[in-house]
């Protein structure tokens, strides 16, 4: 991910997992931006749960999607 691609990053967004990484391409919906790069969920079928994920910048690209729905827990409604 670029410098200019990363600081347009916020809560809401949709990135993917770099593949061959332990997350091997997933999408991730972000839920906290950091300076180091982002934390966030990927939602694990069919029950619904979710693995949340931190990962660095150089481990991530935007996809420039926007998830609508966010667990309540995150602050978010749903």
């Amino acid at each position: 991910m670029t410098e200019e691609e990363a600081k347009s990053v916020r809560t809401g967004d949709v990135v993917q997992a770099e593949p061959g990484g332990n997350w091997n391409a997933c999408l991730v919906i972000v839920t906290e931006v950091r300076s180091w790069g982002v934390q966030g969920f990927t939602p694990i079928p069919p029950d619904g749960g979710q693995a949340y994920i931190r990962l660095t910048w150089d481990q991530i690209e935007a996809t420039g999607g926007r998830a609508v729905f966010m667990p309540a827990h995150e602050g978010q409604d749903q």
